[in-house]
């Protein structure tokens, strides 16, 4: 081969390399321009972490774009990656003309930190950027304004721990709407709009979509097992289909359950289910027969002693946005709704009322940014009595955040609450989060004179002592305990303790005897001393009249007693009263014995009798008298109540602090939980549907922070906390 044909060789040699290469550079480029359309795509639709996959695989596009690059910063915001989406955005506030956005975004970042004054400079950086006819205005100076109230909030006291309950429930998804059971304390029920969800990714008319579509909202339960949630399971699928399926709650028997069914959240209608057996089912859904047009912008309903619905509206007339509204169950009817008004309602959205037991306390969510921390946050207010509500309360941090605070419920232990909440710390979009109350919150004590539903065709069980009658039949018709005449002789005063450290005094209605000031005198001395100390009062309800009567009177004679203590200087909270009734206490007066509740640690010289340790009661054997002990609450009055709550039930207490307006009611008395619980459901069975167990420790009724504290020396609350 010659030099001009090698030459020629070489130069086709040459050629053929730069067309090659000139095609993989043109097919590089329309791959870059491909991916960056596919990561467009997936953004405008929301799938964030998509888009974040589709950019982290074209390295280029985050290198060289700055388009891509804010799209990678609010895909991590959406994520919840905050420190990433801060790192970029705040890169790109570097550059010579950044996106207004990028202070937008800064501006949520430390909000969602509840860094208030960061937020709210960045926001003000935004507007600076922005043309005064802007459409984000509005919402940012919204922003500016919840920042601010954020700042004043961080110095208030909390009124709750708040914990996120986890992964066993929570996901990278949509969780809302939390509902508690009815009848189970360790269960939950949610909505959840994440994938598996029954019927696939589908586009916003209802067609299967698995690349651009959405999956549906499906309904879901959860249990809870030694204080941790999880046994997420979707609820059946003839409940569950490919349209949205929202749990909105159940009726007062927990036999009934209210949902929402459509294919769009604003489209659809209210379905009831009455927990048949799936072979007696139909194919279609029984209409809920109410005022509520899920159509015409009615949603989030609450129903109330399945007597009172409160639901959200953005029906034509309201004051703007959703508002909330009421209809009462008249003569077989629902009635025409009325606006709740102000001070209730705002301009803004108020959405996902609860009405709590006392049927007077109201929670709810607004955005009203004249008062709200972030998007929405719960609030609460109360209606007075003439009627109406009074200026609602910000419940503060850690209840809100700056994320949307919504559908919160308390629990029937007046401790506990659940909600759900985008905040920026969770593990999704919003999650179902536990608000672990530092005090009792007292409206969830049922109204005064509440009397249990009439259950019919219920079989009496031989549980309580004969006579016993069944649910089914109206009290008005029970016949009234027997009444003996009274008995003329005068209690006598006891003059020594019953045994090593206890203190005993007979009274009745008659003043304080000067032996009995006396030794109280001596309690209120070891009280003022050590302040740790707690005084349990106990009568013995004499017999000889009707069982609440007797009780009632016997409440009335322990709290003469606190009386007396208080003006000593002792501290309301310092003091609990419980009236017991025991056969064998006759006469119009009545013994009562006063003990210590809690393992004080005290010098061996001045021991106190502490109930449950060195304690001899003045009726030995008592288990209410033992160091723990669970009793069923029935009832709860600001008064004595009807002979029908406590007639032929075993071991009936009254109770009462001089801090708290109701006397509750008890029955039964168990060393385990586990024989409690069964107690329990026999007393539901004769009609008492919102009967719960209460532990006491040290003979005074215990809070869920007291029972935490005990878990070591009574093994047996971990069965409670489940």
């Amino acid at each position: 081969m010659n030099s001009e044909t090698e030459h020629l060789s070489a130069m086709r040699i040459i050629i053929t390399c730069a067309v090659i290469l000139f095609g993989c550079f043109t097919l590089s480029g329309q791959s870059v321009a491909q991916k960056k359309e596919q990561a467009k795509s997936l953004f405008y639709n929301s799938k964030y972490a998509e888009t974040l996959n589709v950019l982290t695989e074209t390295r280029s596009l985050l290198r060289d774009d700055r388009e891509c690059r804010f799209w990678a910063a609010v895909c991590n915001f959406q994520l919840n990656q905050l420190d990433p989406a801060l790192q970029q955005l705040t890169e790109l506030t570097q550059e010579r003309t950044p996106y207004p956005e990028c202070w937008l975004y800064l501006g949520k970042i430390f909000h969602a930190r509840h860094e208030f004054e960061e937020a709210s400079r960045n926001y003000k950086l935004y507007l600076r950027a922005i043309g005064l006819n802007h459409p984000n205005r509005a919402m940012v100076i919204d922003a500016i304004r919840r920042a601010s109230n954020g700042q004043e909030s961080q110095f208030r006291q909390p009124l709750a721990a708040v914990e996120n309950l986890g992964p066993g429930v929570n996901t990278a998804a949509d969780e809302f709407a939390p509902i508690i059971s009815p009848n189970h304390a360790d269960r939950l029920y949610f909505s959840s709009v994440r994938p598996g969800n029954t019927g696939g990714a589908r586009s916003p008319d209802g067609r299967l979509d698995p690349v651009q579509g959405q999956f549906f909202s499906d309904m879901f339960t959860c249990h809870n097992e030694k204080g941790v949630w999880g046994e997420t399971a979707a609820m059946h699928y003839l409940l569950n289909s490919p349209r949205h399926e929202v749990l909105l709650d159940f009726n007062q028997g927990g036999d009934v359950l209210y949902y929402f069914k459509g294919w769009s959240l604003d489209q659809g209608e209210i379905v009831v289910d009455t927990f048949r057996e799936a072979n007696e089912r139909g194919f279609s859904s029984i209409p809920f027969n109410s005022p509520m047009d899920p159509a015409g912008g009615d949603g989030m309903p609450f129903i109330y002693q399945d007597t009172l619905l409160i639901f959200a509206s953005r029906r034509p007339g309201g004051m703007g946005g959703w508002d909330l509204y009421q209809s009462k169950w008249k003569y077989g009817v629902w009635s025409k709704p009325v606006n709740l008004g102000p001070p209730v309602n705002t301009p803004y959205d108020e959405v996902t009322p609860f009405l709590a037991r006392d049927g007077k306390t109201l929670y709810f969510s607004s955005n009203d940014s004249r008062k709200s921390i972030g998007g929405l946050d719960i609030f609460k207010t109360i209606q007075n009595e003439e009627g109406k509500w009074v200026q609602p309360y910000n419940l503060g941090i850690p209840i809100n955040s700056a994320g949307d605070d919504a559908y919160f419920r308390l629990s029937k232990d007046g401790f506990t609450g659940y909600l759900a909440s985008s905040r920026k710390d969770g593990l999704g979009q919003r999650d179902i989060y536990a608000a672990y109350f530092l005090e009792y919150q007292e409206e969830m004590e049922p109204p005064q004179a509440y009397v249990p539903p009439v259950v019919h065709n219920v079989v009496a069980t031989n549980t309580f002592a004969d006579p016993v009658y069944t649910a089914s039949t109206p009290v008005s018709a029970q016949p009234p305990a027997p009444v003996d005449p009274p008995v003329e002789t005068p209690a006598q005063p006891i003059d020594e303790p019953s045994g090593d450290y206890s203190l005993q005094l007979a009274t009745g209605s008659r003043p304080l005897s000067e032996q009995d000031r006396g030794r109280l005198d001596q309690v209120a001395g070891i009280m003022n001393q050590y302040a740790g100390l707690t005084l349990v009062i106990t009568a013995y309800a004499p017999e000889g009249q009707a069982v609440n009567k007797s009780l009632f009177a016997a409440i009335q004679g322990a709290e003469s007693v606190s009386k007396y203590l208080m003006d000593q200087g002792i501290a309301p909270t310092k003091l609990f009263t419980r009236s017991i009734g025991v056969s064998g206490v006759r006469g119009p007066g009545m013994m009562v014995d006063l003990g210590f509740s809690g393992a004080v640690d005290l010098p061996a010289q001045n021991q106190v009798p502490v109930v449950g340790q060195h304690f001899k009661a003045g009726i030995p054997g008592l288990t209410v008298n033992k160091a723990l002990h669970y009793k069923i609450q029935v009832a709860s009055s600001k008064g004595e109540i009807g002979s029908g709550f406590l007639a032929g039930q075993p071991e009936p207490m009254v109770e009462k602090t001089p801090d708290f307006a109701y006397y509750r009611y008890t029955v039964g008395a168990f060393d385990t939980f586990q024989s409690a619980a069964e107690f329990l459901k026999s007393v539901r069975r004769q009609g008492f549907s919102d009967a719960y167990i209460v532990p006491y420790i040290y003979g005074a009724r215990a809070d869920k922070v007291q029972v935490r504290q005990s878990l070591n020396t009574f093994p047996d609350l971990k069965n409670y906390l489940k």
